[in-house]
């Protein structure tokens, strides 16, 4: 028990107390009450009340012989009147044993009550003697000293039978207060034996007290010397911002000491001008409303603001506490001034070891491009001579020729695509194909090579089905080619299969490709994927290499988030493995939760050439889907800049172009591409917008666009505005009418277009990344005004395509508040947004769920 924590005896011992405490409360109580018990029957004994009846019944019978001696001397002395006092005095004597209540105890009494009755009806006898005239009375004094002296045996009885039961009646009494008299003695002793237990408990919470206050006193210095010595600034302030404590390291950290700064406004002192509304914001919210997204949630990074003006960064963290004086907020904060001017030293000696290498790399690209220029012009001129006419000894030198020229072609491929690489000027797409089709092309490609070396090639997706996944097409193509030839290469009359696999539920797809070839040795496991690593095998050399192409695969797959591996032992062939994040959109045969809409053969829309200009990847899935069941010909670029040099080299009859995108927005792509001599400088162009103030539209026209399409957009809406005889009477578009949460018909209408398993998946994806984007914007975000619209801009997008009309009209607000120079009350509003997005969310899910696509 010593051992104990003494908060968590405490309960117990209160229990205990509490439970001595109702004990002697007890004791107390019934000690009184037999105290008031007692001193009742001490003052009965004290007023002798039975003493008096017994008195009275010993007066009876003295009465009755008084009135034997006046009948007995009236007989002499002719003296009546005494006969008759003492008759009367007799009689009411009686009658009070009769009729008294102090008697009706007695007269419970069977045989007193009998011998009284008997007396009372003989007195009554007697009575018309008593009351006749004097002469009749004389007469009749024999008679009655007759009739008396009948009477003595009952009248004696009556006192005997009234003193005796009084004289018990007594007896029980003493026996009462004797009784009494031992339980207050009983219960005095158990109430002595409960204050010494009682007693006994207090001096062991004393000591527990003293000891506790001691441990205390210990902690609170313990305390006060880490808070006064440790390194990170303590400050503590109250609800109303007031500093109440404040230790040497704050002293050290901002140069105010703590007499300058206590009960004074933190927020005037240590926080930027910048920063001090969001501070008084966040205080207000999480005082009136419990919102806070710094307050017990982990350290931050902010900037401070010294007693010199100095503005530095550092690393915070807050908690609050109830005291007895109200709330207080701890915050314990670190100057990262030195950490942050080191990261960024070695961010720039990064950069410039960085730099030297894409420097490196781009030699290397520039020399593989100089070098294939010539090459590939040797081998045309080849081909060409082929077509003269040769002697067969010149036609075998130009088949020397020709096979080493495309060898030579290959190794500066491979470098080429190293360089690519290194220097990360390939971007990864993330667009839907069909793996299927991507997998039968690598093998068709490889399978004269394979025939040669009578191998056998085979495509197992038995586990994945028919799938179409969203990724990089080219990269998985290069990487399973350079896989698979390499399988082949090594494999003589055996077998090469690819497999593909999903891992669980996750969206990571594990491809496998196995041979029976000669098997790789032990020691060169490690190192396979290195650059001009090659096998020494006996027949190894008959296709030479330049060992770049594991590495070009191994590079391939990391720069799409991926891993790769391999399993081998030598004659028992190797197993090639990847994994890479590529989720699967749709799997053959394809569920159908919706219907599919029938074509509208009616229409009679030719197909078009369309370039779709699109930041959003969600947007840009859709609209891709939607064009191509038209039957259009699609093309994506993810910005302006890759709109304009698309625009640029190919003919598109339509231009569908976003307005708000990284790098380079609609309208400013727009005018490149209708200033640039371009082959799409004369299409059309459609803005996509979700939104758009009239101001906006005059841009839209100055820049050169010939419609607007405003979101959501519908395969209806796009019919209709790619239609070209009803494009020219296209009127301009008008923002939604808000009228509830979702608009059940848009979102019906996406998923009829994209079809139930397609329409499920972005609508996932839309959940998700809403709530994340929604997240960011109601924690007091920092960006600029101007990334903030644009972040507001593009979720407005998303939103407005999936026909949220409550968060779309919301988004918008904010855009057009933003837009009009009210940025601060824009910011201010934000947090609303949180709620909007929460309704929303339960309707889309009520919606898919009472429409089954769930």
């Amino acid at each position: 028990m010593e051992n104990q924590d003494p908060a968590s005896q405490a309960p117990l011992r209160w229990t205990k107390i509490g439970i001595l405490a109702a004990v002697l409360s007890v004791c107390l109580i019934a000690i009184a009450l037999l105290g008031f018990e007692v001193s009742r029957k001490m003052r009965e004994q004290a007023t002798a009340g039975s003493d008096n009846i017994q008195w009275t019944l010993a007066q009876l019978e003295v009465e009755f012989l008084r009135l034997e001696g006046e009948v007995d001397m009236a007989v002499t002395m002719d003296d009546l009147s005494d006969v008759r006092r003492k008759f009367d005095i007799f009689y009411s004597r009686i009658d009070t044993f009769r009729r008294g209540t102090v008697y009706s105890q007695l007269r419970d009494q069977p045989d007193f009550n009998d011998l009284l009755m008997e007396v009372a009806s003989g007195l009554d006898a007697l009575i018309p003697i008593i009351d006749s005239p004097d002469s009749q009375l004389m007469a009749n004094l024999g008679p009655l000293r007759t009739q008396l002296t009948q009477m003595e045996p009952p009248v004696r009885a009556i006192t005997l039978s009234g003193l005796d039961y009084f004289a018990l009646k007594s007896d029980e009494s003493r026996e009462e207060v004797s009784l009494t008299l031992m339980r207050v003695a009983a219960l005095t002793i158990a109430l002595v034996i409960a204050l010494v237990i009682v007693s006994i408990v207090l001096f062991q919470l004393y000591r527990v007290a003293q000891r506790n206050a001691e441990e205390v006193r210990t902690a609170s210095a313990r305390l006060a010397a880490m808070v006064s010595g440790t390194l990170d600034a303590v400050i503590v302030i109250n609800a109303d911002g007031l500093i109440v404590e404040y230790n040497g390291a704050a002293e050290y950290i901002f140069g105010y000491s703590r007499e300058e700064v206590m009960n004074q406004p933190m927020v005037d002192l240590i926080i930027p001008v910048e920063y001090r509304r969001r501070h008084l914001n966040g205080m207000k919210r999480h005082l009136t409303e419990g919102i806070s997204t710094v307050v017990g949630h982990g350290r931050h990074q902010f900037f401070g603001l010294r007693k010199n003006g100095e503005v530095f960064p550092c690393e915070f963290s807050i908690s609050r506490a109830q005291s007895a004086s109200g709330l207080l907020f701890v915050s314990f904060l670190r100057d990262t001034s030195s950490q942050v001017a080191a990261e960024t030293e070695l961010m720039k000696a990064r950069d410039e070891a960085l730099a030297g290498e894409r420097a490196r790399a781009e030699f290397m690209a520039v020399m593989s491009h100089e070098m294939r220029t010539p090459l590939n012009g040797m081998l045309g001129t080849m081909e060409l001579m082929g077509d003269t006419p040769l002697t067969q000894r010149q036609r075998d030198y130009l088949k020397i020729m020709e096979t080493s020229g495309r060898l030579l072609l290959h190794h500066v491929n491979d470098v080429l695509d190293i360089a690519r690489l290194e220097t990360g000027s390939s971007d990864i797409e993330r667009r839907p194909f069909d793996l299927y089709n991507v997998i039968s092309e690598v093998v068709d490609g490889q399978r004269a090579i394979a025939t040669r070396n009578r191998t056998m090639v085979e495509i197992d997706l038995d586990a994945i089905g028919h799938p179409t996944v969203l990724g990089d097409q080219q990269r998985l193509r290069q990487v399973l080619l350079n896989l698979t030839s390499n399988a082949i290469k090594f494999t003589r009359d055996g077998v090469v299969r690819i497999e593909a696999e999903r891992l669980g539920d996750s969206d990571i797809l594990e491809f496998r490709v196995i041979d029976t070839g000669i098997g790789i040795p032990e020691d060169k496991l490690e190192k396979i994927f290195d650059d001009f690593i090659t096998l020494d095998a006996s027949y190894s050399r008959e296709f030479g290499g330049t060992g770049l192409g594991l590495g070009i695969a191994r590079r391939l797959v990391n720069s799409m988030e991926g891993a790769i591996g391999v399993e081998s032992e030598i004659g028992d062939g190797s197993l090639f493995w990847f994994r890479l994040p590529m989720p699967i959109l749709s799997s053959a045969p394809p569920p159908q939760l919706f219907s599919e809409p029938a074509k509208d053969t009616a229409k009679g829309l030719s197909s078009l050439d369309i370039l779709v200009v699109e930041d959003n990847q969600i947007n840009q899935l859709v609209v891709e889907e939607m064009l191509t069941k038209e039957g259009h010909r699609v093309t994506l670029a993810n910005d302006g800049e890759e709109g304009v040099a698309a625009a640029a080299l190919r003919r598109y009859e339509v231009i569908l172009m976003d307005i708000s995108m990284p790098r380079m927005d609609g309208i400013e792509a727009c005018r490149r591409i209708r200033a640039g001599d371009g082959r799409s400088k004369d299409s059309r162009i459609i803005a996509l917008t979700a939104h758009a103030l009239p101001s906006d539209l005059e841009k839209f026209e100055d820049a050169g666009m010939n419609d607007v399409l405003v979101k959501p957009i519908s395969r209806n809406k796009l019919s209709k505005i790619l239609d070209i005889k009803h494009a020219e009477q296209a009127p301009k578009p008008a923002a939604p009418v808000p009228s509830a949460t979702i608009d059940e018909t848009v979102v019906s209408s996406l998923f009829t277009d994209l079809g139930a398993e397609r329409g499920n998946k972005l609508l996932g994806s839309f959940l998700a990344e809403t709530d994340r984007v929604v997240g960011e914007l109601v924690t007091e975000p920092e960006e600029q005004d101007s990334d903030l619209i644009a972040k507001i801009h593009k979720l407005a997008g998303s939103a407005s395509l999936f026909g949220t009309i409550a968060l779309g009209d919301e988004l918008r607000t904010l855009e057009t508040m933003g837009k009009s120079g009210q940025a601060p009350e824009m910011r201010d509003r934000l947090p609303e947004i949180e709620a909007i997005w929460s309704e929303t969310q339960e309707a889309l899910n009520a919606f898919a769920a009472n429409s089954g696509a769930a």
